[in-house]
């Protein structure tokens, strides 16, 4: 009986025989993921100079395309972007598509000198939504700095306490957004 009222209501529908429905609406869904650098040298000048985003993005793009090839590179050069990057902590929060986080991630592993200076690039976190990258970054953040105290003094009296709170409010307005 309820197959025949089915049947009944889907051909009064018209040629296509389907019931009208909305249009569907995806969502592009991303991945977050935070990233440090480590430098390989002790050498500590010059290194704000060497490092921004823009050329920490040309590395990856750089690695994706040596690593992966141009296809994979043109599926996520688009969605590819720094949304956070610290110069104090040489840390980044990056946004990619949820399709190929993984090469990405990859690719930004395999990055061994940005600039001719050697580095290694450590991945710390991987999240669904920035507001929880952002937590964990902050988290991170206020670690990161209470260590450099209580290892080496000298290296921590280069970090100003309004630089250190600067970056703390930085990042806690990737979690408001």
């Amino acid at each position: 009986r309820e197959l025949s009222t089915l049947l009944d209501a889907s051909s009064s529908c018209g040629d296509t025989g389907y019931l009208p429905t909305s249009p569907i609406i995806m969502r592009l869904k991303n991945r977050f993921m935070q990233f440090v650098i480590n430098f390989s040298d002790n050498e500590k000048s010059n290194r704000e100079k060497v490092l921004t985003a823009s050329v920490i993005l040309d590395s990856i793009r750089q690695s994706v395309a040596i690593n992966f090839g141009d296809l994979v590179l043109g599926k996520v050069f688009r969605s590819m972007k720094i949304r956070h990057y610290s110069p104090l902590t040489f840390s980044f929060i990056m946004k990619t598509s949820r399709e190929y986080y993984r090469e990405v991630w990859a690719a930004v592993t395999t990055i061994t000198q940005i600039r001719g200076k050697p580095v290694q690039i450590v991945c710390l976190n991987v999240s669904g939504n920035l507001k929880k990258c952002g937590i964990f970054a902050t988290t991170w953040t206020q670690n990161f700095f209470k260590d450099i105290k209580r290892i080496d003094t000298t290296e921590a009296n280069q970090y100003s306490q309004q630089s250190i709170e600067e970056e703390l409010y930085s990042l806690k307005t990737l979690h408001v957004r």
